[in-house]
């Protein structure tokens, strides 16, 4: 298993990509539209992470890892038996 992306929502887009920039030594590019205005960096495993303002009013800070997995229906009966239900933080 492993991350193909990594999302994280915050109204605080700059400063939590001035943050990982430093930690990381890592640089993220300019907003892109398509990804909901995230500034993306490249990670080193091969995925990216992306940091973007939330996309409406109601949508809290979260972080969402995108798992690249080998077989999608074993990984989700997997989930579901360990309690998963594909319901988001926001839309609970």
């Amino acid at each position: 298993m492993k991350i193909h992306y990594l999302e994280i929502v915050t109204p605080n887009v700059d400063e939590a990509c001035g943050a990982l920039e430093k930690a990381h030594c890592v640089t993220f590019g300019e907003p892109i539209a398509e990804l909901g205005d995230a500034r993306t960096t490249d990670l080193s495993e091969g995925g990216r992470n992306g940091v973007q303002p939330p996309m409406r009013k109601t949508e809290s800070p979260v972080v969402r890892p995108y798992l690249l997995v080998n077989n999608f229906e074993a990984s989700v009966k997997a989930a579901e038996s360990a309690g998963g239900n594909g319901a988001g933080s926001d839309e609970q």
